[in-house]
């Protein structure tokens, strides 16, 4: 999961950015699927387009400024932390994943945005995950000094 790259990351000093989206669709779909993988996709480039339909242009709206912010500055918030524009109540902050905050930016319903810690229950599943993986890839992502995963993908990481 996303939740090891950031620890990964966070141990290194480099920033990282978590999210949780909540949105639903509307009636029984929104029901019976929840806020699935990918469901945030129309959200992040505004448009109902892609994927499925935007039920709060709102939340769209806020969702592209940060993906922009982020293209432009390496921050969601903007290099500012004012959502790039110097409005500084435009978009809530959000601050880089911290193993001593483990918080993510939640996108939820009617437009509500903001920073939560992640829930201790999602962070044992996580701790549960990495018992699944083989031995020694979650050290070689945390320790390898050419980025990560593109060392074990290529079999180039030194901590192996």
């Amino acid at each position: 999961p996303s939740y090891f790259v950031a620890q990964a990351m966070a141990n290194r000093s480099e920033p990282s950015y978590l999210y949780m989206f909540k949105e639903t669709l509307e009636g029984e779909a929104g029901q019976v699927l929840g806020a699935y993988h990918t469901a945030e996709i129309p959200y992040v480039f505004n448009t109902s387009n892609l994927f499925g339909p935007v039920a709060d242009w709102d939340l769209a709206e806020s969702m592209l400024r940060y993906w922009t912010d982020f293209a432009k500055t390496g921050a969601p918030s903007g290099a500012s932390g004012d959502g790039g524009d110097g409005d500084a109540s435009a978009l809530p902050p959000w601050q880089p994943f911290t193993m001593e905050e483990s918080a993510w930016q939640v996108f939820g319903p009617e437009g509500s945005v903001g920073s939560e810690r992640i829930p201790a229950d999602r962070i044992t599943l996580y701790d549960l995950a990495d018992s699944l993986y083989p031995d020694g890839v979650m050290e070689a992502l945390a320790n390898s000094p050419d980025g990560g995963l593109e060392g074990i993908w290529s079999g180039n990481s030194t901590s192996r």
